[in-house]
């Protein structure tokens, strides 16, 4: 199912079903995996609060594909299902992206009872993960809902997800967090106990963790793709029952603890490359590989 045009909107009850006995089929919403293909891409594009978007697997067979893309502002307030088989098949596939914008507040789930979980991609231009969604980004938040298409001039404005929204989008399956130029978490974020191993992973030239990050079950994974000026600074702790993955070409740790089963830091290979900590930090870890 495509849903395509300059402008998308779906509002309402609006409900986009391609889920089957024998695996998930595909959702198209303004366009397709990072606007890439045939498919003309959205300018911007709109999910409302009560609209259902599924490519789920009922009996056997994997999750589908979903994506909803627009080339410059993306809102999405919507739920998505792409989940595994009942009986047996892996998670769906996931991604919610603004080329330039993208503001997210709704709920995806790509579990597998009998598989591997599925796989949900944000990925605007600046991300951060905070305490408030600015929908629009003019420094207005609650309940200014986006209503125009954003222009040139407006490029660079920041993408804003709550911690919590990530937080609980981790409880339901693995999470990829991507900026074209920085990311940080300013606020801090807690995954709730017990729930299945996923892995949240942060990808941007320049990562910053300025807020506890408490994510028992769920792994980190953070990488800056080893470009030029990449780094990452972690300055709160972060504490994970499974593992740690830092990668980068500057690596720091400010007065901050990471704690994990598996902790692993890995420079770039190049000239200038570092990994180093206040007096204050400190790893604890079973295994640890610098």
């Amino acid at each position: 199912i495509s849903v395509l045009g300059q402008h998308v909107a779906l509002a309402g009850q609006a409900r986009l079903d391609a889920s089957g006995d024998a695996g998930g089929g595909t959702l198209l919403v303004g366009g397709n995996f990072r606007g890439q293909g045939p498919e003309a891409n959205a300018q911007d594009t709109f999910v409302g609060r009560n609209v259902t978007l599924d490519a789920s697997a009922r009996g056997a067979g994997d999750g589908g594909k979903v994506v909803v893309w627009s080339d410059v502002e993306t809102t999405f307030k919507g739920q998505i299902a792409a989940t595994g088989g009942a009986r047996s098949g892996d998670g769906g596939q996931v991604e919610v992206s603004g080329k330039q914008r993208l503001n997210f507040d709704g709920d995806v789930n790509t579990l597998a009872a009998h598989g591997r979980n599925g796989h949900l991609l944000l990925d605007p231009a600046y991300l951060e993960v905070g305490l408030v969604a600015d929908v629009n980004g003019d420094e207005t938040t609650g309940d200014d809902l986006p209503g125009n298409t954003l222009g040139a001039a407006d490029f660079g404005a920041y993408s804003y997800i709550t911690s919590a929204r990530v937080a609980s989008l981790l409880f339901s399956g693995d999470v990829t967090l991507e900026a074209s130029y920085s990311l940080n978490v300013t606020a801090p974020l807690t995954v709730a106990s017990g729930g299945t191993r996923t892995t949240l992973s942060l990808f941007s030239p320049q990562v910053g963790i300025y807020a506890p990050m408490t994510l028992n079950n769920a792994a980190l994974n953070v990488n800056t793709g080893q470009s030029v000026e990449d780094g990452i600074l972690v300055a709160a702790d972060v504490r994970s029952l499974k593992t740690i993955s830092l990668t980068g070409s500057d690596i720091f740790i400010d007065d901050a603890v990471l704690s994990a089963f598996s902790v692993s830091l890995t420079a770039s290979p190049t000239s200038g490359a570092r990994i180093g900590q206040t007096s204050a930090s400190s790893i604890v870890a079973n295994n640890l590989v610098i």
